[in-house]
């Protein structure tokens, strides 16, 4: 079973998490670049998303701020 999640603003920024039983794809895309993916281990998932989860409690009222309602066209975390 595969599990995708994504975040990507009005640019076409963002960043989208393929979550399979083994692996989990990263891939970072920038405006009209290219992508770059990575494969990590469900362990290093888990310890870059406990980094993500602190960060984004650090940013997101900022972040937020920012961001008008159609800025994010979908937001989800692996849980």
């Amino acid at each position: 079973m595969q599990s995708t999640y994504t975040l990507v603003d009005r640019k076409g920024d963002g960043l989208q998490f393929e979550v399979s039983p083994r692996v989990v794809y990263l891939t970072v895309q920038m405006g009209d670049g290219p992508n770059h993916t990575l494969e990590l281990t469900h362990r290093e998932w888990l310890l870059l998303h406990d980094v993500m989860q602190q960060v984004e409690d650090q940013l997101a009222p900022s972040f937020y701020q920012e961001a008008d309602a159609d800025t994010l066209q979908s937001y989800s975390w692996f849980e």
